[in-house]
């Protein structure tokens, strides 16, 4: 899409059909700076990283005119407008059935939860979460907040990121630091102790918590735990274990 849009421009260019403001030249040098000055906190909480290009981008473009009085320019310019909508609405398409094949299950598995249940989110793949293609499964959990009025542990309660915050009763049992959710071993070590390399909220989880949401299973994965966990349901990446009572 870039390329097609880059010829079109060059070739807008190269017969004098393209004008821009005198604004264009201040805007881009005012606009890298304000990029450049940006903290990192902005990157990380408000995406600032792709939001700020994408606002210039179209503020470059209402500097930009091009005369489309004649008729081979105004029907190119149709022809293009056309052919990269369709590409684009046909990409978004395939990307948005290729992200969304596990979500009928999850939200399956949501309507087992039994309201206002603690609900531990962990990792069965230390490297989940890496590719941005798995943010909303990494987030999936969060849904319990909203048709179950569960407390889920990666709930957006970070301090100076988000506005939301958790009731103090409850502080000690979800992430406040943005940290990435414990993986199976660090579960298993941590039963009945106290996390090595200092306190976490996933300590001595089976007492403070009612469920837990494996993500990022394999096909035929085994209850990691069997002693405290039970199965209650499975889909395509995860798995929802309710937390069994102590004997």
């Amino acid at each position: 899409l870039t390329g097609a849009v880059a010829v079109a421009g060059v070739w807008a260019l190269r017969r004098g059909l393209v004008r821009t403001a005198s604004l264009l030249l201040p805007l881009l040098i005012v606009g890298a700076l304000v990029y450049l000055a940006l903290p990192r906190t902005a990157f990380a909480t408000y995406m600032a990283d792709q939001r700020v290009p994408v606002a210039l981008a179209f503020m470059v473009l209402a500097c930009v005119r091009v005369d489309l009085r004649g008729r081979m320019v105004r029907r190119g310019f149709v022809v293009l407008l056309v052919a990269l909508l369709a590409i684009r609405v046909a990409e978004v398409q395939i990307m948005w059935t290729q992200l969304t094949q596990w979500t009928t299950g999850f939200q399956q598995s949501i309507a087992a939860i039994r309201p206002g249940s603690r609900v531990m989110v962990a990792y069965a793949d230390p490297r989940g979460g890496g590719n941005p293609k798995d943010l909303g499964l990494v987030h999936a959990a969060c849904l319990a907040i909203i048709e179950k009025s569960a407390l889920v542990t990666t709930a957006f309660t970070v301090p100076g990121k988000q506005i939301l915050r958790v009731n103090s009763a409850y502080q000690n049992f979800v992430d406040t630091e943005d940290g990435f959710p414990p993986t199976v071993e660090q579960l298993v070590l941590a039963e009945d102790s106290e996390t090595p390399d200092g306190p976490r909220y996933w300590d001595h989880w089976p007492a403070h918590f009612d469920y837990v949401y494996l993500l990022f299973t394999e096909p035929g994965d085994l209850n990691p735990d069997t002693d405290r966990l039970e199965l209650v349901s499975e889909g395509s990446r995860f798995q929802l274990y309710r937390v069994k009572p102590p004997a």
